[in-house]
This record gives structure tokens, C-alpha cells and sequence, in this order.
């Protein structure tokens, strides 16, 4: 992924330097069998538990740190809001 260093660790990933053709596997369509070549890379990441900390706090996107979108919406327990519909939202409650 291209965190520029937003999580600790981030120059041991696996994923650091990967080719726009594998970096793009880690934003699949599905989250079934179009993340299983990410997994693969995550498996073996020196960086894997930092990177799963930071995704689960703060990707809504993509497969980060072993676990795809909806994993991470599981154990979070929520999605995480889009900075865009946030001030819609706000003003929707705003009598």
C-alpha cells in the first residue's frame, strides 16, 4: 500500500514497492477470492500487526494488514464514515 508511513513499521510491509498491477490487487472488486493474492503477500509481512491496527482504526478501503473491508467493519463493529457525507449528515440532524 502507499501509506507514506502512517503506521509503524511501514518500510518492512510486503507491500512496500509493489508494481501498480499488484498494488491494485489489494483494492479488489469482491472481497471472495479477488483479495486471496493480497492475502498471500500479507501473510508473510514483517509489518502485520501495525498495519492491521492502523486499517482497523482507519481504512474503510482495500485489504490492509490481512484483513479485507468487511473483517475489519466485524471486529470494529462499524463502518467508518466518509469525511464527504459526515457534513450532510450533520446538517440533516440540524433542525
Amino acid at each position: 500500500h502507499q501509506t507514506n508511513g502512517l503506521f509503524k513499521n511501514y518500510e518492512l510491509a510486503a507491500c512496500k514497492g509493489l508494481s501498480r498491477e499488484n498494488y491494485d490487487k489489494f483494492f479488489a472488486d469482491s472481497g471472495g477470492r479477488g483479495y486471496d493474492e493480497a492475502r498471500a503477500v500479507c501473510a508473510g509481512c514483517r509489518a502485520l500487526v501495525p498495519c492491521r491496527d492502523y486499517a482497523i482504526a482507519s481504512e474503510e478501503y482495500g485489504f490492509w494488514g490481512g484483513l479485507s473491508p468487511d473483517q475489519r467493519v466485524d471486529i470494529r463493529g462499524f463502518h467508518i464514515p466518509d469525511p464527504d457525507d459526515v457534513g450532510s449528515l450533520e446538517s440533516e440532524a440540524t433542525p
